[in-house]
Formats: C-alpha cells, structure tokens, sequence
C-alpha cells in the first residue's frame, strides 16, 4: 500500500518573505505505487494553477506504507 505525502509552502511570508512549510498527507491509501502516482499526478493538474496564483507550492511524493507486525501503519 501507498500513500500520497505532502510539504505545502507558503512563499514568501510577512516583511521578512520568509517561506513557510507544513507536512501532510492525502487521506487515501492505493494499492500500488503506479495508481499512486497517477491519483497524484492528477491532484497535481487540479490544483496548479490556484497555487500558482496563490504563491504557494506543494511538493507530493508517493510513500510505500510501513508495517510492523503485519499491520499497516
């Protein structure tokens, strides 16, 4: 199983411009990394031109979930 994290940038904050980030993540999970990358590449399309306008950015990567145990995590 795979997951779609995220780091969402703010550019250029306040008098100082200074950029700030926050980790995240896509609340679903996908059976393999190829339809992964596909949900992702389309959040990507969706999404590009309202951060742009917004001067923001979002950096995605596709993620195999880690287990312990047997479980997912």
């Amino acid at each position: 199983m795979f997951k779609i994290s995220a780091m969402i940038c703010f550019l250029a904050i306040g008098s100082n411009e200074v950029d700030l980030c926050f980790k995240s993540e896509v609340p679903l999970n996908f059976k393999t990394k190829d339809i992964c990358k596909m949900e992702m590449d389309g959040i990507i399309d969706y999404m590009d031109a309202d951060l742009t306008e917004r001067n923001t950015t979002i950096l995605f990567k596709c993620e195999e979930l880690k287990k312990i145990k047997g479980m997912d995590v």
